[in-house]
This record gives C-alpha cells, sequence and structure tokens, in this order.
C-alpha cells in the first residue's frame, strides 16, 4: 500500500489536516478514535476502513464524497491486486467488523494523587503502550521524556515543606513524607487528549478535588515543636 490510489487518499487526507491547522490528536478527538488509527489512516501504509476515512474526513471538514470516490479506487486496486496474488478479494461494500475497543478509564475512584497516577498508567496501557518518545510526539506541547515521566510516578518530598530541611531541625524528625503529590493539570490534560479521552473534565474536577486536599493537608501540618511542648501550626487561620 505504498503507491498509487491509497497514496493518493492518504495525501488527501494529510492535506486536509493542514489546511485546518489540527494535529493528530485533535482529529482524534474529534474522529472519535486513537490518535494511532488515524496516525496509520493517512499513513498510506495500510488501506483504512471505510468508517475510519469517514470519521477523518468529517473530523477536518473535508469533502466526503471526494474522499470516498479515493478509498472506492484504492480498494479496488487492492482487490486487483489480490486477485493477481490468487487470493480471494475483499467485497467493495463489505464494511470489516469494527474492533470492539475496551471503555477508556475514568477517573472515578480516585481519592489520593497515587490512584490518580495508576488510574494515567492504565489511560497509557489503553491507549495501546505507546513509548514515552511516542506520548511526546503524540502530545500538543511535546514534553521530555522525563518530564512525561512525572505523571506516572509519584513525586515524594525528601525535605520538610516548611523549613526545607531533611532532617527538620526545627521538629528534630526525618521527614519521611511519603505524600504523594498530583501530577502538573496542563501535562495531564495533553495526556489524555492525545490518548484520545474525549471528556477531560471529569479528571479535571477529579484533579482540583485532590489538589485542594493537598494545600489542606500541607497548611495543617505542624510547623515547629519546641522542648516546652508549644507546637505551631500553619493552619488557615494563621498561627495557634
Amino acid at each position: 500500500m505504498g503507491g498509487g490510489a491509497a497514496a493518493v487518499l492518504a495525501l488527501y487526507l494529510r492535506n486536509i489536516r493542514a489546511q485546518r491547522h489540527m494535529t493528530l490528536a485533535q482529529v482524534a478527538a474529534k474522529a472519535r478514535y486513537s490518535v494511532p488509527t488515524m496516525s496509520l489512516a493517512a499513513s498510506g501504509k495500510r488501506l483504512p476502513t471505510r468508517e475510519v476515512v469517514k470519521a477523518y474526513v468529517r473530523a477536518c471538514g473535508g469533502d466526503q464524497t471526494l474522499a470516498q470516490g479515493y478509498w472506492e479506487a484504492a480498494m479496488t486496486q487492492k482487490q486487483s491486486e489480490q486477485l493477481n496474488r490468487g487470493a480471494a478479494p475483499v467485497a467493495l461494500n463489505t464494511v470489516a467488523p469494527a474492533r470492539v475497543r475496551p471503555e477508556a478509564p475514568r477517573p472515578a475512584g480516585c481519592e489520593t494523587a497515587a490512584e490518580l497516577r495508576r488510574r494515567l498508567v492504565q489511560v497509557k496501557v489503553w491507549a495501546g503502550n505507546p513509548s514515552l518518545r511516542r506520548l511526546s510526539q503524540m502530545m500538543e506541547s511535546q514534553p521530555g521524556a522525563s518530564t512525561l515521566s512525572d505523571l506516572f510516578r509519584p513525586t515524594r518530598r525528601t525535605k520538610c515543606s516548611h523549613c526545607g530541611l531533611n532532617p527538620c531541625e526545627s521538629t528534630g524528625q526525618r521527614v519521611a513524607d511519603q505524600e504523594q503529590t498530583v501530577p502538573r493539570l496542563d501535562l495531564m490534560l495533553d495526556f489524555l487528549i492525545a490518548c484520545g479521552i474525549r471528556d477531560t473534565l471529569r479528571w479535571e474536577r477529579v484533579w482540583n478535588k485532590l489538589k485542594i486536599a493537598e494545600m489542606e493537608a500541607r497548611w495543617t501540618q505542624p510547623a515547629a515543636d519546641w522542648s516546652d511542648g508549644t507546637k505551631v501550626f500553619w493552619g488557615s487561620r494563621g498561627l495557634s
């Protein structure tokens, strides 16, 4: 499928996306297919199904009649090649049964930052488990691999959140603070869109809830502990 009618179809798909200045992630979100499926459809390496072409063209606002003409020409060429090889031809009007894709992971039930990060890993697997390098290329911001990996691994504080020392000299405790912080919101949303998650609002709501809880936990931690037993808390009302 590297040339001929299939290549013409692929070129048309790439052109209509370029004219709209859309990324593959944006096309995939509007077409309701995964980014890899949209990428393969416009690569010319394999003839996509009729339904995938329709969805791609609809997402980009292209000419469905023209696109279907290209697709039928490519299918006719494919049938001819199969006959020459002695293989059974594919019926022109037969639509291959769509692969049933499992439902996308949802953030419901995430009560901690760690659970949210584990759910993001599930999204990555659901999207085909692309490498970090491939994920970066799929995302609008194209972050570095180290930045992107912060989405999935917890960020653990190794220093006191108030004095910045480890161990904290004001409390006399070794700060083995294993509290995990939520990932960056912009990075998380960019990742979700690249993976084909359309409803990002529910993810943002969960993120906001966890971020508020994280900030409240920081402000209610003891900041100092003197020898006379008096403790100072940084709370919403100041010193107490």
